[in-house]
């Protein structure tokens, strides 16, 4: 007997290359079976939001504090 090869579409090989890059930022899209899991999955949208806006805050700060270091020179 021979074994029949899987085929994957490319919608399904374009997602797992993204997940294989981006696995540790991302938030599951499906949906939560129990209200404890919906909740989790909301605190995991709510940090990732949180740790976006506090880098962005981190480097606007470091410009400002480089661009005001500069005009005193």
């Amino acid at each position: 007997m021979s074994r029949q090869r899987r085929t994957f579409t490319p919608q399904f090989k374009r997602e797992a290359a993204s997940c294989s890059w981006n696995c540790g930022s991302i938030t599951p899209t499906a949906k939560a079976l129990t209200p404890e899991q919906q909740t989790i999955q909301e605190f995991q949208t709510r940090i990732n939001r949180l740790e976006l806006e506090k880098k962005t805050l981190k480097e606007a700060t470091a410009l400002l504090m480089a661009e005001a270091h500069g005009r005193r020179r």
